[in-house]
């Protein structure tokens, strides 16, 4: 008993020390940045600070290595807890993160009422690729039969949110890829509705945004870049008040107060390449990228939270629930999709209001979750009535069933 009440006392001094020793470290780098006024530094500060929360966790009860899936075993909803109550106060309050996301899309010519409106249709779509090689991320050597999409039809409204799930390798990105017109179905129709911008954000955009010849490039200078590519078009003109002769200047100051938006401001956007900025910080830029100069009327993404931090998903997931587009995304993030799909104003996203005071401009739609799932090479697309409730008892039972093996 005295042996294990000394090792406690050994290892509380211990972290004592190591605490004392990170909080003159953090009280040091946030001087350093607020004088030479360094968003990096501000960063590594919020990183460190987050460190010190988790002093004494680091560890078991053993004094060994702290290990999650061993020493930590079953539900703990603190840190979630954090999360949820930091996303209430940023987009209820005082911060501008995600601001671009509450403003809504622009008006389409000749429409009186976007609510409701079908944005983004497949009719009897079927896609096959020719061989397994040209299945992307496909092995060389692999066995596996060429993946075949056969007559999937989907209508997407203004105002709802659709989310595809299953296993990888199902064919999800694929699908995708189709809503984007990047691949061309064999047979069948894609359509937009005329006038409507779809904006897309894909996992490999924001891979891509670190290893071309943009990882050189900032923030600022991607979006300008990209805005040149199109002098005379819609967005620059709406971007200019309708001015395609304005100068460089005006546009530069929107560009930067854009990205303000989603938390790229400072040096960070002027000064810092692309190939310098963390996963979370890329997917802001595509975001802002996406967005600019106003959101689309339907937006498409492709596993949008796998670069960024839990109070960030939270508040990502807040913002993008009260978007007034059409959203279609793909996620394996069972937390997201369930602020994503959760209850809104008392009621759920597809429940409609007994009150009489149901907002006729923005009605609340149903929020679809489809399960994509691939037999013998053929993909099927299935919704389910449970949604994201209905896919997470699926998870469950899949992850029982293979723990008693």
């Amino acid at each position: 008993m005295d042996t294990k009440k000394l090792f406690n006392e050994r290892l509380q001094h211990k972290l004592d020390r190591k605490t004392e020793k990170m909080t003159k470290m953090v009280a040091r780098i946030t001087q350093q940045a607020s004088k030479g006024k360094d968003d990096k530094k501000k960063q590594v500060v919020a990183a460190k600070k987050k460190k010190m929360e988790r002093i004494g966790n680091e560890r078991n009860d053993k004094g060994h290595r702290f290990k999650r899936s061993r020493d930590r075993q079953g539900f703990h909803f603190t840190l979630l807890d954090g999360a949820e109550d930091t996303a209430l106060y940023e987009t209820s309050y005082n911060s501008k993160a995600w601001e671009a996301l509450t403003t809504p899309p622009p008006q389409i010519r000749n429409l009186t009422k976007l609510a409701q409106t079908t944005m983004l249709s497949l009719e009897n779509v079927s896609f096959s690729y020719k061989a397994a090689a040209e299945i992307p991320n496909q092995r060389e050597n692999s066995t596996s039969p060429p993946l075949a999409i056969k007559n999937v039809t989907l209508n997407v409204a203004y105002g709802e949110k659709v989310v595809f799930v299953g296993r990888n390798g199902a064919g999800k990105t694929t699908l995708m890829k189709i809503l984007n017109r990047v691949i061309k179905p064999d047979a069948g129709k894609v359509q937009y509705f005329h006038g409507a911008r779809v904006g897309t954000l894909m996992q490999h955009h924001v891979e891509d945004l670190k290893r071309l010849e943009s990882r050189n490039l900032n923030a600022l200078e991607l979006l300008m870049k990209s805005i040149s590519k199109k002098e005379n078009s819609p967005e620059v003109l709406l971007a200019n008040n309708g001015n395609s002769n304005r100068g460089t200047t005006s546009l530069e100051t929107k560009v930067r107060a854009h990205l303000n938006k989603f938390g790229i401001s400072g040096e960070t956007a002027v000064s810092v390449p692309l190939g310098g900025l963390s996963g979370g910080q890329l997917v802001r830029v595509g975001l802002a990228w996406v967005t600019f100069p106003n959101p689309p009327h339907v937006l498409l993404l492709d596993e949008p939270t796998n670069h960024l931090d839990m109070t960030t998903i939270q508040v990502f997931g807040e913002a993008l629930r009260k978007y007034q587009g059409a959203v279609v995304l793909i996620s394996h993030d069972i937390h997201f999709l369930n602020i994503l799909t959760r209850e809104q104003g008392g009621k759920r996203l597809n429940e409609s209001d007994s009150d009489g005071d149901k907002d006729e401009s923005h009605p609340s739609l149903p929020a679809r979750v489809f399960e994509v799932r691939k037999s013998k090479g053929i993909v099927s697309v299935h919704q389910l009535e449970g949604g994201v409730d209905a896919y997470r008892r699926k998870q469950e039972r899949i992850s029982a069933s293979v723990g008693r093996v």
